[in-house]
């Protein structure tokens, strides 16, 4: 079965968001508790006010966690990287699209 560009696009896609991963904001990092992948912005997400780690997954823990240091997918990343436009910012509105301008000053 050959996989369309969709199904790809399907497949490179965070659990907790269903935004696309990219190599920018949305980078696939590893949680420790489950082994799961969630997107860069879930991840820190997940950091309550106290500064605990809880899984964006439900996976039960509270984790030690350390904001500064993060564990990469690797293979969504290389996967990432392999596209003939890597997908450095993808569009919100066109989820196929990579943005060609990205403005970090708008609210």
């Amino acid at each position: 079965m050959v996989e369309s560009a969709s199904d790809n696009a399907m497949a490179l896609r965070c659990r907790g968001c269903h935004k696309v991963f990219d190599l920018i904001k949305r980078l696939p990092l590893i949680q420790s508790c489950c082994l799961d992948t969630s997107c860069q912005e879930c991840w820190y997400r997940a950091f309550n006010d106290q500064g605990e780690f809880i899984c964006p997954y439900q996976c039960g823990q509270k984790n030690v966690e350390n904001p500064q240091e993060f564990r990469y997918n690797m293979q969504i990343k290389r996967s990432l990287e392999l596209q003939p436009n890597p997908s450095y910012i993808m569009c919100d509105t066109h989820p196929l699209e990579s943005v060609s301008l990205y403005d970090t000053h708008l609210k």
